[in-house]
């Protein structure tokens, strides 16, 4: 009986905070419950780099000279001029309906080649590729950042598409490096629908790289 009396006005422990109830004294260790214990679990923030900067507050790009349009689009030009070259020779051969009663024949039979024969096709699909490739990759380097601070763009010298690639060579402009282009690679793959782009250097100058861009979709030039 003096046992049950001396534990029932001992008291008992609360909870959470390990004191008596009728004791404001802490006489037992502390608890381990979950509510006292702090989250010791840290977010891991990803650091910015300088590719983020440029992809997020890209420079203000400025408009292009005109001569510079026109290197943009020679080739585009070039096969306007030459269809309308075509078109007015067949014109004044065989008259209005004559010409695009020859159209339709030879775009009918250039469609049905190039179903039937796989090179045909091939080809074609290169100098689709050709006049688009190019296009997308200048507005994947908008929007990835790779541009000077006086707003200029690197120039694609020339270009070689096939079925599976298509592989432009660029000249940086000072204040560009290779590294730069490298760190915008997803941004380039995305702006071309491709599964994926190389970047490597064009020979010992700083200036100079290879941009392979790995089966780009088709579409039109900047959508």
């Amino acid at each position: 009986m003096r046992e049950h009396l001396r534990r029932l006005f001992r008291g008992s422990p609360s909870r959470c905070t390990g004191k008596r109830w009728n004791d404001m004294e802490s006489t037992s260790d502390p608890c381990n419950c979950k509510c006292t214990r702090p989250d010791e679990r840290q977010a891991i923030d990803k650091p910015v780099t300088t590719a983020d900067v440029r992809r997020f507050f890209p420079p203000l790009r400025r408009r292009p000279h005109p001569a510079v349009v026109v290197v943009r689009w020679w080739y585009e030009l070039a096969i306007v001029a030459l269809l309308g070259a075509a078109s007015w020779s067949a014109v004044g051969l065989l008259g209005g309906p004559g010409a695009v009663a020859l159209g339709i024949v030879l775009g009918v039979t250039a469609a049905a080649v190039a179903a039937l024969v796989e090179p045909v096709r091939d080809a074609l699909f290169g100098v689709l590729q050709r006049a688009i490739v190019p296009h997308r990759l200048r507005l994947g380097f908008v929007r990835g950042g790779v541009i000077t601070r006086d707003g200029r763009l690197p120039a694609i010298v020339r270009s070689r598409c096939r079925v599976d690639q298509a592989r432009c060579w660029v000249r940086l402009p000072s204040g560009l490096l290779v590294e730069d282009l490298a760190a915008a690679g997803p941004v380039l793959a995305g702006s071309c629908g491709a599964t994926g782009v190389i970047v490597s250097p064009d020979g010992p100058r700083q200036d100079r790289a290879i941009v392979v861009v790995a089966r780009p979709r088709w579409g039109w030039p900047g959508h």
